[in-house]
């Protein structure tokens, strides 16, 4: 009867110990890569370029050669630093970081418009 009990126990344990580290599992693959606001906005003008975006979005996906390259920079387009953090946590993710791109490469493409129409 002791066995029983002990075995019993034991099983108990091992099942809920075995749930929790599935439940740890799922929640880390519902979690989606993310980079801190401040960690895009490398030269610190409150606002994101199309370089600073590529170079996150480069880090996220793994892709270290494109997060290392550094271009000069034109005039490039850019959007507010919070316009990039759709959801307001604090942090983008892959898709914030892609839309920002383009919304950023529109403003870009706008002032090179308006600087043809100046000449």
């Amino acid at each position: 009867m002791r066995i029983l009990l002990a075995a019993a126990v034991i099983l108990g344990v091992s099942g809920a110990a075995w749930a929790q580290e599935g439940k740890r599992e799922g929640e880390r693959k519902n979690k989606e890569a993310s980079i801190g606001l401040k960690d895009i906005d490398t030269n610190g003008d409150g606002r994101a370029q199309v370089s600073e975006l590529q170079a996150a979005i480069a880090r996220l996906s793994g892709n270290r050669e494109g997060a290392e390259k550094k271009r000069e920079r034109r005039e490039e387009g850019s959007i507010e630093l919070q316009a990039v953090d759709a959801n307001k946590d604090g942090r983008a993710t892959l898709p914030e970081l892609q839309s920002a791109l383009e919304k950023a490469r529109e403003g870009g493409e706008r002032k090179e418009e308006g600087k043809k129409k100046r000449d």
